[in-house]
């Protein structure tokens, strides 16, 4: 019998029992379906976002860890999401008691009652723990919608599982299954190619910037040097002040896979130049979440 390993951002978070002689490993990646009609330029108007992740059935918990991730990923984008108590406010003020499956129907209008422009709602199809050789073994299928609250029509729908269970907790499995859905969000906006940086808006000495608050590992932004703490100064010649959201921001930094990304960075009285090849997100993150079995 086979024991599986996660491979995690930072390697493999488990060690296999391999037998003497044992062939190598499989590797087995998410599997991963996305697409939808947003893009850079109109996802500006879904500033206001409710998140709603019902739970698995039998796993308690499992759609408020779900609700949580997705929520994080907005908010870091700047998108405002409407807490999850005001929205079962509205839900008890219009006397609505979601039932498993008319979500997609119910919550448009509850969302657009309680101020949201757009719905995102997760589904979770599988959620399951076991103890195999004292390890947890887990299972898990999940996905997410963003529905108009308007029109009802929907904007993004994907869905990732592995083709494999893994020895992980449920929670670790589903943190990066959303990474991959949330990468492909990203990538169905507009582009697939980045650099391996993310950052946030501020104001630094009075003056509006970005703050590099992340570098990626394996990325042309940590080959090129780039520190958490940098100020982006500009990207490809447009300059960080003039950026109103960081979807604005996206779109000024936009480049596909082998592109050139220019980016001037200010780190403390220095300035810099650094030029990075954009690689494709998709991929890496394919690569970075990425299982190994043995036989």
């Amino acid at each position: 019998m086979g024991i599986i390993c996660v491979i995690s951002l930072n390697g493999c978070t488990a060690s296999p029992i391999t037998p003497t002689n044992n062939p190598p490993p499989k590797v087995f990646y998410p599997i991963v379906t996305a697409g939808g009609s947003l893009n850079l330029s109109t996802i500006d108007r879904y500033n206001t976002l409710a998140v709603y992740v019902p739970e698995a059935s039998g796993a308690p918990n499992s759609g408020t860890i779900v609700e949580g991730l997705l929520t994080t990923f907005f908010i870091s984008n700047e998108i405002a999401v409407i807490e999850r108590a005001q929205l079962r406010r509205v839900l008890d003020e219009q006397a609505v008691q979601l039932q498993h499956g008319d979500e997609a129907a119910e919550l448009p209008r509850i969302g657009r009652i309680a101020g949201a422009k757009a719905i995102v709602l997760g589904t979770i199809t599988e959620w399951k723990e076991a103890k195999v050789l004292g390890r947890v073994l887990s299972s898990v299928s999940l996905g997410f919608k963003i529905i108009d609250a308007e029109n009802g029509a929907i904007l993004f729908n994907g869905q990732a599982h592995y083709p494999v269970a893994l020895v992980s907790p449920a929670n670790r499995v589903a943190e990066l299954l959303v990474l991959n859905l949330v990468v492909h969000f990203g990538a169905s906006l507009g582009s697939r190619g980045w650099a391996g940086v993310a950052w946030k808006l501020a104001e630094v000495d009075g003056r509006p910037t970005a703050v590099i608050t992340r570098v990626y590992p394996d990325t042309p932004a940590a080959s090129g040097g780039l520190k958490t703490g940098d100020l982006l100064v500009s990207c490809n010649g447009r300059l960080s002040e003039n950026w109103k959201s960081e979807w604005q921001s996206m779109r000024e930094c936009r480049a596909e896979p082998g592109q050139q990304v220019l980016f001037q960075v200010k780190r403390g009285n220095e300035t810099l130049s650094v030029t990075m090849t954009a690689q494709d997100v998709v991929q890496w993150a394919r690569e970075k979440t990425a299982v190994k079995v043995t036989p």
